[in-house]
């Protein structure tokens, strides 16, 4: 489970990166939401995954890195072929291309090529993700 710092700091850019595609929160929910939520054609919401977590010094005040992966992931209502979801994710690739917070504790190393979660789509949605690796390092990022 990534930090909560990191957590903040992708959510937090969403709406200046990404103004065009609403952010649902997915995260320990269920869709539809109760009362169903009217979704758009096309949405986004956000995985995250740490894959390591180092005190980097010692003492009572460490400074921590922390690496790991943000799933951006783009989800185009199924029917329409998968045109809306590939140019939504392409140009969030420029988006999120070297991307830090304000901060400047928390970086992507890289923005990978979008990739589709189910190709063919059975569902109502058609979801697509970019994989982009971060960096997170601070003594903010402890618990």
């Amino acid at each position: 489970m990534s930090s909560e710092a990191v957590r903040a700091a992708v959510r937090a850019s969403w709406p200046v990166l990404l103004p065009g595609v609403r952010y649902i929160d997915t995260i320990n929910r269920s869709l539809p939401y109760n009362p169903p939520l009217p979704l758009p054609d096309i949405w986004g919401t956000l995985g995250f995954d740490s894959l390591s977590r180092l005190h980097q010094t010692m003492g009572a005040n460490p400074w921590i890195e922390e690496r790991g992966v943000v799933s951006i992931f783009f989800i185009a209502k199924s029917g329409h072929g998968d045109s809306l979801a590939i140019q939504t994710a392409t140009a969030a690739i420029a988006a999120w291309e070297g991307w830090e917070d304000a901060t400047k504790q928390i970086w992507f190393t890289s923005v990978g090529a979008p990739r589709q979660v189910d190709p063919e789509a059975n569902g109502d949605w058609f979801l697509v993700v970019l994989t982009c690796t971060y960096v997170a390092q601070g003594r903010s990022l402890l618990p």
